[in-house]
Order: structure tokens, then sequence, then C-alpha cells
């Protein structure tokens, strides 16, 4: 459920853009990386909720250039952590 959740705050974030091709282009990473983890398994990030709070506030602010950083940041941990639990299940 909360991978769904995280999932869909990215197709939003794809719609906001108003850019058709931007939204089907993440559409399709998007649902890559809902198969993805599934096959892995679910388990808990507690990192990702408080980072989209610190996104979303800094894109209310207008810092456009701190909010990309904490994308960024938070989408890294969410990889390592990714390959971590794959690796675990190997």
């Amino acid at each position: 459920l909360r991978a769904q959740k995280n999932i869909e705050f990215h197709r939003i974030l794809a719609r906001m853009t108003r850019n058709p091709i931007m939204v089907v282009l993440v559409n399709a990473v998007l649902d890559v990386l809902r198969e993805f983890i599934r096959s892995i398994g679910a388990y808990p990030n507690h990192h990702v909720l408080p980072s989209r709070r610190r996104f979303i506030a800094l894109l209310e602010a207008g810092d456009a250039d701190a909010a990309v950083a904490e994308m960024e940041a938070s989408l890294k941990r969410l990889q390592r952590s990714y390959l971590s639990r794959l690796k675990q299940k190997a």
C-alpha cells in the first residue's frame, strides 16, 4: 500500500508538468518499478514520507533547487535500499 501511494505521488508529479511525453515516460518507469517492488517484497521505508513532506514544502516555498536536491537524495536512498533488499533475496 505504501509503495503504491509513493508510485501515485510520482504519477501526480508527472501530470503536474503538463507534458504528455513526461507523463508517458514516468508511467512506464513506474510500472516497471511497481513490478520490481512486488518482486522484492514490502518493507518499511521510514524516510520516504518525511522526505515527501519536505519536498512539497520546498515546492510551496518556491525553492525548486532545494526541492530537486531533496527528491534526488530520497531517490538515491531508495535505490540503495532496493538494491540491498534485492541482494538479501538472492
